[in-house]
């Protein structure tokens, strides 16, 4: 008897994900790798004009939640469905994978990836560079909760720290030129950077204070020299 598993149900029993409720577009990521031929479904029923019937998908079998949980895992790193795909099939791939993520993980910690244990992201960047079959043998799972549902569906975990890292890095040169009272560069470094960090508006506001003061200074003394 063929399996009847849905991929809302697949999620769910993988991940305890209702996607209907907290996160629908999981089940477009997962569709997304039924499109480029990744994971293999099945359709019963007919579509019939006009009568509004739809054709009901499920797993072509139940191996294939093996294959959506690892496709899941590595499209929290990786937003491309094809760079996906390409794990699965590639060895090498997945080496430069596994090389990406310990470099990029290297770079910032970030609350928001939830990662449980460091221990499992050690298996799963010791897994990759390995010849694991990835239809047959689950990925090491690190995370609390799949990134991809705080990320939103057009981010990949990699892109977010690569991001925030060079955030970091013109903050911390933003801060440099505050304390050399530096206030032109200083506004020049934090032009770039997002109003959504924590304390940034307040730098900018001083800033602009600073620049402002020293504008009315030089004016000032302008017009005394004209005296």
């Amino acid at each position: 008897m063929l399996s009847e598993i849905t991929i809302p149900f697949a999620i769910e029993q993988l991940f305890g994900i209702k996607v209907s409720k907290e996160s629908p577009f999981l089940k477009d990521k997962v569709n997304s790798f039924v499109r480029n031929g990744l994971i293999k479904t099945r359709k019963e029923g007919f579509k019939e004009e006009g009568d509004g019937r739809r054709q009901k998908v499920y797993l072509a079998s139940p191996e294939q939640l093996v294959v959506v949980y690892n496709a899941l895992i590595l499209n929290a790193f990786y937003h491309d469905p094809n760079q996906v795909k390409n794990n699965f099939n590639n060895a090498d791939c997945r080496k430069i994978a596994a090389n990406e993520i310990e470099a990029a993980i290297g770079l910032v910690s970030n609350a928001a990836i939830q990662l449980s244990q460091s221990a499992k992201l050690t298996e799963l960047v010791s897994a990759l560079k390995t010849d694991i079959d990835l239809y047959s043998t689950r990925l090491p799972n690190p995370f609390k909760q799949l990134p991809q549902l705080s990320l939103g569906k057009n981010s990949g975990l990699l892109q977010a720290l690569m991001v925030q890292a060079s955030t970091l890095s013109t903050l911390d040169s933003a801060i440099g030129a505050l304390m050399r009272k530096d206030w032109l560069q200083a506004k020049q470094l934090t032009e770039g950077i997002s109003d959504e960090v924590p304390g940034i508006l307040e730098m900018k506001e001083l800033i602009e204070n600073e620049i402002k003061s020293a504008k009315d200074l030089d004016d000032t003394l302008d017009f005394f020299k004209t005296i």
